[in-house]
């Protein structure tokens, strides 16, 4: 069956040190006849939650030889308390789907893709900074994490005076 679902996040980034702050995100998906669904927003919530550390954190590194360098969490950076929206706000479409086992649809896999609104949103911020500073329109590689934002803005210390 096919999966109808959407996402919009609000964040904030820190012009200095590239972090982002998610202030809110907007969930609608569409999973047939929810007939549990407090567990169907559970597995959508923790997916658009796993998803984030995927397209904001998430960095691979490895060294000439292909052997990985972020073998753990003191390099790799995943999701924590910190990471996550301030507010989610999830809604179900309540369409029975008459195929399914008591008219459902599976909700959590589909859902993983909606934290690219996280990272979509970073980007479309860092280039309506790089616009008001005369710059170029760019686009990031997966994941966006602070260091590239950070370096996406191309603020020189001028940038950050006040008038």
């Amino acid at each position: 069956p096919r999966e109808y679902l959407g996402s919009m996040s609000v964040v904030e980034v820190d012009l200095l040190t590239g972090k982002s702050d998610i202030l809110s995100v907007d969930i609608v998906v569409d999973c047939g006849h929810a007939f549990n669904p407090m567990l169907d927003i559970g597995q959508i919530e923790g997916a658009f939650v796993q998803a984030i550390g995927y397209y904001t954190l998430e960095q691979v590194l490895t060294d000439v030889d292909g052997s990985m360098i972020t073998k753990g969490t003191w390099e790799y950076n995943i999701p924590s308390v910190r990471s996550i929206p301030q507010k989610i706000n999830t809604t179900l479409l309540n369409i029975p789907f008459e195929q399914g086992i008591l008219k459902s649809k599976g909700s959590q896999e589909p859902s993983y893709v909606l934290a690219s609104s996280v990272a979509l949103a970073v980007q479309s911020l860092i280039n309506s900074v790089r616009a008001e500073n005369g710059l170029d329109y760019k686009v990031f590689s997966l994941p966006v994490t602070a260091e590239k934002s950070q370096l996406g803005f191309e603020l020189s210390l001028g940038d950050m005076t006040l008038d």
